[in-house]
């Protein structure tokens, strides 16, 4: 995904599409290796604004959270757990800024999109990081 301080380009379609099919494998790799039954799927890469307003947006059976390190309230273990004892979920998904994280017109447009932005702690981590953090809570939480 494209967001406004991202420093990718998205110029070169073969570039792209070789990247995409790389990231798959690793994607199947890591499951396999891990024990995964679901691989996660690998979508082509669009700008914040698509990838948003392509979300299914049945609350019923999605979420979709954004990592944000303004965020002061809303922690992971806070909002997740609570939504997700009482339903069962197809979708779960999450967003992680680039470095220098998310613009504030960016969170805006989220929340408006109905994601729901979240703290993972007191310290800023990197772009690398955060998601290892935020998929790592979210299988300890569902016991996955």
């Amino acid at each position: 995904m494209i967001s406004e301080r991202t420093q990718y380009s998205i110029q070169d379609e073969t570039k792209n599409s070789h990247k995409l099919s790389r990231w798959q494998k690793i994607a199947i790799s890591a499951s396999k290796q891990s024990g995964r039954t679901a691989v996660p799927e690998i979508f082509p890469i669009k700008s914040f604004k698509n990838a948003i307003e392509s979300l299914d947006k049945d609350l019923k059976t999605s979420i979709s959270l954004i990592a944000w390190e303004c965020e002061e309230k809303n922690k992971l273990k806070d909002i997740f757990l609570p939504m997700t004892q009482h339903r069962e979920l197809s979708d779960i998904n999450l967003f992680i800024g680039p470095e220098g994280g998310f613009s504030d017109t960016e969170i805006e447009f989220a929340k408006k999109n109905s994601l729901i932005p979240i703290s993972l702690g007191k310290r800023i981590l990197r772009t690398e990081t955060a998601p290892i953090v935020m998929i790592s809570n979210i299988i300890y939480e569902l016991d996955l």
